[in-house]
């Protein structure tokens, strides 16, 4: 109760609070020390609520009765509203610049809004051969897919890299470089790479990677003049093409198909910015914690699970929470 009714009082837009009053003959007795609590009986108690009642459905039913020419009888007293306390619920559906969601429809042929629609099972967009690579790695859960919404990446860069949106990148506060880890159909790695980071995606499942680079295929076609793709083996790279002179994304973003956990130690030490939204099975605990143990110091780490439970009994915990946020997703 303490707890609701702090939410409610610091809430602008929340109910001022409830205010429980005790019955009026119980208060009288309490000011006068409980003697006349002593000399009611409950059958008079009662009485006097019944009483009570009947007054208050009077004076609600003189209110609400049509009007007579007269002015309504104002109501005998105030009665406390005695509503639901609303609890503070936290922003999800966070504004996404239309630049990036124009870029973003562009590129995944669809509204970006609309993405939660799109996905039939857990382990969408996988087949038995990937399968058997995740069961070699560290179980097929790691195939579990889930993405986060426009909205989702856009919160989740406001609390991991605020101030990374300018119009041009030389106010930028700082160049952050991004790992999308298990990257999908590469949606929120487009997203970070139009917001302006350099963003490396890892994506195991092969029929999800090729989504990815089809994305980045469209965008380049559509948008000739300010895009272009290049393709290596198991990866491709989206680069801007903007001519000199003209504002252009200072990133660049690369896909590649394959283990995150094969990625270099150095590419891992670069990163600013590590997107897990990843299931992780127990039996890849280990290598994560390795995996993670590669990051530079203030490197800021978005996981889909906690990371306390995956360090947990292997001595201290490297990273300091800064916050849980509530992201729009696909799951």
């Amino acid at each position: 109760l303490e707890a609701q009714l702090s939410h409610a009082m610091a809430d602008d837009d929340a109910d001022a609070g409830i205010v429980f009053a005790p019955p009026r003959r119980i208060a009288e007795a309490a000011e006068n020390g409980g003697q006349t609590a002593a000399c009611e009986s409950k059958e008079e108690i009662l009485k006097d609520r019944e009483m009570e009642v009947s007054r208050r459905l009077e004076a609600i039913q003189a209110l609400e009765s049509p009007g007579t020419g007269s002015a309504p009888a104002p109501r005998p007293m105030d009665f406390p509203a005695f509503a639901q306390p609303r609890i503070r619920h936290e922003k999800v559906d966070w504004e996404v610049p239309q630049a990036i969601l124009d870029r973003l429809a562009q590129a995944c042929d669809e509204d970006p809004a609309c993405l939660r629609s799109a996905q039939t099972s857990k382990f969408a967009w996988s087949g038995l051969v990937d399968a058997a690579k995740a069961a070699w790695i560290g179980g097929t859960e790691l195939l579990t897919y889930g993405e986060l919404l426009p909205a989702g990446t856009e919160k989740a860069l406001a609390v991991m890299a605020p101030g990374l949106h300018f119009e041009s990148p030389a106010r930028q506060r700082h160049h952050e470089v991004a790992l999308e880890l298990g990257c999908g159909r590469g949606r929120a790695a487009l997203h970070l790479f139009l917001a302006g980071a350099t963003v490396l995606g890892v994506e195991l499942a092969l029929e999800r990677y090729s989504f990815a680079v089809e994305a980045m295929q469209r965008l380049a076609h559509r948008c000739p003049e300010a895009f272009r793709v290049s393709f290596q083996t198991s990866k491709a790279r989206l680069i801007s093409a903007a001519p000199a002179g003209a504002v252009k994304y200072n990133s660049f973003l690369e896909v590649r198909h394959g283990d995150f956990f094969q990625l270099l130690d150095e590419e891992i030490a670069a990163a600013t910015l590590i997107f897990l939204q990843v299931c992780l099975p127990s039996a890849s605990w280990p290598r994560v914690r390795s995996f993670l143990d590669l990051s530079s110091p203030g490197c800021r780490v978005l996981s889909y699970q906690d990371l306390r439970e995956i360090y947990q009994g292997a001595g201290s915990f490297p990273f300091r929470d800064i916050g849980s946020p509530i992201l729009a997703c696909s799951w």
